[in-house]
């Protein structure tokens, strides 16, 4: 990541995403990547654990425990 920090991360709070399918979970993936805080969920508890088993990641249990860690 290159040129000013991302907004999410200057403030010190995590990005938060629900729903981590297809296209999802790549980019959960890709937020975490860049180095950011990412809290997630879905309804599918395999795609949770896959998720939050990368560094920068962790799991809500459910998509109001995401908004209220955003």
């Amino acid at each position: 990541m290159t040129g000013a920090p991302h907004p999410a991360h200057v403030a010190g709070r995590p990005v938060g995403f629900v729903g981590l399918g297809v296209m999802g979970g790549p980019m959960a993936a890709n937020l975490a990547g860049a180095g950011l805080s990412v809290v997630v969920h879905d309804v599918d508890p395999a795609a949770v654990a896959r998720a939050s088993a990368r560094p920068g990641v962790r799991a809500a249990g459910s998509a109001a425990d995401v908004a209220r860690s955003c």
